[in-house]
């Protein structure tokens, strides 16, 4: 009797990282498009207030863990990525342990069938192999597909320093986090992190309300 030896010995790996990728349009955007982005950012940097100390300094400080925490638009985002990689992860999962069953099964009952039978199994064992053993292949592919709106996030992020940083005078924006990376003894009162992310979060539901997201 014919029988394939099938390699299921496939380590399913996902790495979630909270990745910023880069994402286009599939349409290029307009000369008054971007005119028309550039001014929505120049605005929304502009409308953000910052204290006296603020003001006269040439460098202000930003808490990278509670932007992360706090601004609404990348949190929805961010979680619209995870729970995508946590759907892919789960169906390649749930495929490798049914064609596991399955092999087991057959391996003890294939004896009791028909040459024909033997074949006609053995070929869908195979073909259900070969997809797991693409998923796998292309999982980091799939992975940075679901993250491409994440970039989006990081263009605004990026667009919107860059005019914080002009409208307000300042040399640089530095960032820091809870845990001690980045800038280390940052003067409060130069801590912009709170501004920043109302800013942000106003221009998000502003964003909202004149374009409501479909249902």
């Amino acid at each position: 009797m014919n029988r394939i030896s099938l390699a299921l010995n496939i380590v399913l790996t996902i790495a979630v990282a909270v990745l910023f990728y880069l994402h286009f349009s599939s349409k290029p955007q307009t000369t008054s498009t971007v005119d028309n982005n550039k001014q929505r950012t120049d605005s929304l940097a502009h409308s953000i207030p910052t204290t006296k100390e603020q003001t006269d300094a040439k460098i202000v400080y930003l808490n990278i863990d509670t932007l992360e925490e706090k601004y609404e638009y990348y949190k929805k985002v961010n979680k619209e990525y995870r729970d995508k990689v946590i759907a892919y992860e789960s169906g390649l999962q749930n495929k490798m342990e049914s064609l596991q069953n399955d092999y087991n099964q057959y391996m003890q009952t294939g004896a009791s069938l028909t040459l024909e039978q033997q074949k006609a199994k053995e070929a869908d064992l195979q073909k259900r192999k070969d997809e797991i053993e693409r998923m796998q292949e292309y999982k980091d592919q799939q992975e940075m597909e679901f993250a491409k709106p994440l970039d989006d996030v990081q263009n605004k992020l990026n667009a919107f320093f860059k005019a914080f940083t002009k409208d307000h005078n300042y040399s640089s924006i530095i960032t820091f986090t809870v845990k001690g990376q980045g800038a280390l003894g940052v003067n409060d009162e130069l801590d912009v992190t709170n501004q920043i992310i109302k800013g942000l979060n106003d221009a998000y539901h502003e964003d909202l309300q004149k374009n409501p997201p479909k249902k």
